[in-house]
């Protein structure tokens, strides 16, 4: 018989745990920033809200219907829709902490659907997304089965999905995305307004986003730690008053 596994109480990581020396490597490493390079351009910005991930062993709850990111982006709290982030282009880098596929729910994509638009849906009760469409006649859904030190980059309106994790043993990932940094976006365009938005709402959360492709020197680990610790304070300060 299967153990029975208590989900986790509260957040597993905040913003302290993720931005550490390492994950700053990570963040801005060559092979990462390579491919930012090609396909955002030379003006790219980490945000500063990224996820570890955790998908309990048999858990519908970690079963994730067919999303846009945007859905997700688009809301500053459930329901509450703060900005249209479809018009930018905002990269997700996901990369699996455990060997994945599909008996522990690796990702599943449907290609090219980013070319379709921004699809209506809107969040449950349970906070998924729900398109209001048969997703999958979009395409041709494909399970992504990847081993730790890959990374997959997919675009926010890429239709994507995560099936329960069906063994049992815990599926980990981590996911931080990227986009274009907003100096380079025009003001007053849909484009700058999303991306304005964005960075505040990262701010918002205590974290610091961080310019990964620029003509200016990219922030070293202790400054960008710096601005982030202050971040939080501020936060802190403010949510007392």
């Amino acid at each position: 018989m299967q153990e029975h596994i208590e989900e986790p109480e509260g957040k597993l990581f905040g913003p302290t745990e993720l931005t550490t020396n390492a994950l700053y490597d990570l963040y801005t490493h060559p092979a990462i920033t390579d491919v930012l390079r090609d396909i955002v351009g030379p003006e790219v910005t980490l945000h500063g809200i990224s996820v570890i991930r955790v998908k309990l062993p048999d858990t519908e709850e970690r079963a994730i219907p067919w999303h846009q990111d945007s859905h997700y982006y688009n809301e500053e709290t459930l329901g509450n829709f703060a900005a249209s982030t479809e018009h930018m282009h905002v990269v997700t880098a996901w990369t699996p902490l455990v060997d994945v596929d599909v008996d522990n729910g690796c990702l599943w994509f449907i290609p090219g659907s980013h070319r379709g638009g921004f699809l209506s849906g809107a969040r449950n009760q349970a906070g998924h997304v729900l398109i209001d469409e048969e997703a999958e006649a979009r395409g041709n859904p494909t399970p992504v089965l990847m081993e730790v030190g890959d990374v997959a980059f997919f675009n926010n309106l890429t239709l994507h999905r995560g099936k329960q994790n069906k063994t049992d043993h815990v599926r980990w990932s981590h996911d931080f995305r990227y986009h274009r940094s907003a100096a380079v976006e025009p003001e007053g365009s849909p484009a700058r307004h999303a991306t304005d938005y964005f960075d505040t709402k990262s701010r918002r959360f205590g974290t610091e986003p961080l310019p990964v492709l620029s003509v200016e020197p990219t922030p070293t680990y202790e400054e960008w730690d710096r601005l982030g610790r202050q971040r939080r304070e501020a936060v802190v300060a403010e949510e007392a008053v």
